[in-house]
């Protein structure tokens, strides 16, 4: 891995982040609106859930709102973009804390893609205490390295 400007490139894998929301009534356009993000997808609590356009068999038992950050092409890893995206989102904690007095969630979702058999990466104690400080979850989800057969290699 190269070194830019004090951050790691990435070379072993692929990731997307979103930040998601849930609250048990509020309308999600208060979390687009105060947050100035626009979200990818969205559920109104009671309401039917509405994918592409097309009105689902599933009534919402809560709020949903999600925006997916643009990290396809980020030259740092995901604990770097982590932190800068944590950081960045830190003056809205009085929200994020009103959020979670309602019964509500926050969590930056990552999906992690190895493009190798064995990769990883860290999570510093700086990124844990200012995403326990707003209140923000970390979930993982790790999609297996494919070696082209199919299967995990080893």
């Amino acid at each position: 891995m190269l070194d830019l400007i004090g951050e790691t490139i990435v070379s072993t894998y692929r990731y997307n982040v979103s930040l998601r929301l849930t609250h048990p009534t509020a309308d999600p356009d208060t979390f687009s609106a105060a947050l100035g993000l626009e979200p990818r997808f969205t559920d109104i609590a009671g309401q039917p859930r509405v994918r592409k356009g097309k009105q689902l068999d599933y009534v919402a038992k809560e709020t949903y709102w999600t925006h997916q950050f643009d990290a396809s092409h980020s030259p740092i890893d995901v604990e770097a973009f982590l932190l800068v995206t944590a950081r960045r989102l830190a003056s809205h904690k009085d929200l994020f804390s009103d959020i979670r007095s309602a019964g509500g969630r926050i969590e930056f979702f990552v999906g992690f893609f190895p493009e190798e058999f064995n990769c990883g990466f860290e999570l510093t104690p700086e990124l844990q205490q200012l995403c326990a400080d707003l209140g923000i979850a970390l979930a993982f989800d790790v999609y297996g390295f494919d070696s082209g057969q199919g299967k995990m290699s080893n």
